[in-house]
């Protein structure tokens, strides 16, 4: 495995990134802590999707080179748990409140098996074919919150109203968001300390010398080189920085902020 490039930039800056990259001589992934839909937060300092991120960056640092897709899954899985028992959390109550779990999707390419396995909302691109694995609840919830601002911004609302984090639009989803997430691990897959919905994993068998994208879903879409993909989402950030049109999501860009959601985007080659 050869690493071209990549790029990690944070929404907010780098100290509240929820989004990680990691390299190791037997493992590459990308990492996409949730955002928090919960005023609780594991962490006494740390928003639950930053943690999470960490503490999966940290895990697949140390994942022994010839693991499998289910071991990888399992160990990712028990580092999550592990900090439940660590802090004294009740498993009863996260299991009733799965909004309060810490949670994230990952993209891990092992160089061992030659095979990328995609848990949650990541995207990656192989050969000119672009693979993703989204909620199609999410994209109704992104459509409905576009509906609304489009609607208020046709009634004379300023769009400023909807660049704050106090977003209307968002307001408007975030119960329907919250209540997702009991779906989790039940009709998708994440990574958040409970068994992993297994049928939502996504496995490709990647051929050797082979250049392969992986990106956060900070990305609207994907291109074979960086610049391609900055520039294409320079141009979405640039015609809708409120994310209703061109680019449909559950949040837009705030103030203070240079994208709708963190992103990170590595290119290798798989030798």
């Amino acid at each position: 495995m050869k690493v071209i490039e990549y790029k990690v930039e944070g929404k907010g800056g780098a100290s509240v990134c929820e989004d990680g990259l990691v390299v190791t001589p037997s493992h590459c992934a990308v990492i996409d802590g949730s955002t928090s839909k919960s005023p609780r937060s594991v962490h006494p300092t740390l928003r639950n999707g930053r943690y999470c991120m960490q503490l999966v960056s940290r895990a697949i640092g140390q994942l022994p080179p010839q693991a499998t897709r289910d071991e990888v899954i399992d160990l990712l899985t028990e580092a999550v748990r592990a900090e439940y028992r660590s802090r004294g959390l009740s498993a009863d109550r996260l299991r009733q409140h799965p909004e309060e779990r810490l949670t994230c999707s990952v993209a891990v390419y092992s160089c061992h098996h030659r095979q990328l396995w995609m848990i949650g909302d990541c995207q990656a691109l192989v050969a000119g074919t672009v693979y993703s694995v989204r909620d199609p609840q999410e994209e109704l919830l992104a459509r409905r919150r576009a509906q609304f601002i489009a609607q208020a911004l046709d009634e004379g609302t300023p769009p400023e109203v909807f660049r704050e984090p106090s977003d209307p639009g968002r307001a408007i989803i975030l119960p329907d968001l919250v209540a997702k997430t009991r779906r989790q691990n039940q009709t998708y897959a994440v990574i958040d300390g409970f068994p992993v919905y297994r049928a939502g994993v996504q496995t490709l068998a990647l051929p050797a010398r082979t250049e392969v994208v992986l990106a956060t879903d900070g990305y609207p879409r994907l291109w074979p080189t960086l610049a391609e993909t900055e520039d294409y989402l320079q141009q979405v950030l640039q015609a809708d920085p409120l994310c209703i049109r061109r680019h449909p999501a559950t949040k837009g860009v705030y103030a203070r902020q240079v994208s709708f959601d963190d992103r990170t985007y590595l290119r290798f080659s798989t030798g």
